[in-house]
């Protein structure tokens, strides 16, 4: 009988056991802010700034009334989170601003992109294009110059037709993913074509001012590639730095090239030439890529 009481309790017991864990699970999910006056001072100004003066406060603006309604709402959040600063209670108003933030968001959501983020993305996606273009265009002629036809072109030319069908359906978007993935198939075919020494060394020229004119449009290549194949990528202060160092290298020994020509000392020109280009490589491939050459 004594054991049958107890079940009762023990039950009692666990469950008041398993009420306390998720209530306490459930607070360890809240974000953690500083209740140091100057960090939350920062908040103050950031909340501030994306209610009333962000891209996405402009678009809430213009967009509908519900999405008004929101902005209205995180506003009044962000004037008790400034009430709450002023009487030195910091939790009270990281609690508020963390409302103000989360209703501002969705606000910012329910309007999208609006007009100036679809401008954006269709800026991205024409830029983008026009390299593509560029390196197409190059691939096709180092391709003519080697002899040696590129597998990927046809396939290369389908994809970004597709990407500008689905750029003038409206779906920008998806049109971008299309186009990276050719973009990024045609950055690869040109540095395979781009193996350069070795084949270069076995072609046969008729006189030294028909390889200087051969020497001449590789370095142009690489110029070209040095833009397309770097513009996308991150790079830091220190490397930035170096790649420029090669690159006005390769400019110097371009305009001695040019020079030498001038003069007409070809075999002076192809010299300085192949240094140029070589120096248009080591700045690539400080910067990451690799290429041959």
């Amino acid at each position: 009988m004594q054991c049958l009481r107890l079940k009762p309790l023990l039950l009692i017991l666990l469950v008041q056991l398993l009420t306390t864990s998720l209530v306490y699970a459930e607070e360890n999910k809240k974000p953690r802010f500083s209740l140091d006056r100057e960090a939350v001072q920062s908040r103050l100004n950031n909340v501030d700034r994306l209610i009333n003066t962000s891209s996405g406060a402009r678009r809430v603006s213009e967009g509908s009334e519900q999405a008004k309604a929101l902005r209205g709402q995180a506003a009044n959040h962000f004037q008790k989170a400034q009430l709450y600063y002023r009487s030195d209670n910091m939790e009270l108003a990281n609690e508020e601003l963390q409302q103000a933030t989360l209703i501002m968001f969705q606000a910012i959501r329910l309007v999208g992109t609006g007009e100036v983020g679809e401008n954006k993305l269709k800026n991205d996606y024409q830029k983008k294009r026009s390299s593509l273009q560029a390196l197409l265009e190059a691939l096709q002629r180092v391709a003519v110059e080697k002899q040696t036809p590129s597998p990927e072109t046809g396939k290369i030319i389908e994809q970004a037709e597709a990407a500008d069908r689905l750029a003038a359906a409206g779906k920008i978007k998806e049109a971008q993913i299309q186009l990276d993935i050719a973009y990024e198939t045609v950055k690869q075919e040109v540095e395979k074509l781009r193996s350069g020494d070795t084949l270069i060394r076995s072609l046969v020229f008729a006189s030294n001012e028909e390889e200087y004119a051969y020497e001449l449009d590789r370095n142009e290549t690489h110029f070209m590639l040095v833009k397309l194949l770097l513009e996308d990528r991150d790079i830091n202060a220190g490397t930035q730095s170096a790649v420029d160092e090669y690159l006005a290298e390769a400019r110097r020994l371009r305009k001695l090239a040019d020079k030498a020509s001038e003069d007409g000392d070809f075999e002076e020109g192809i010299k300085k030439l192949e240094d140029s280009t070589k120096q248009i490589v080591r700045a690539i491939r400080r910067a990451g890529v690799y290429i041959p050459g």
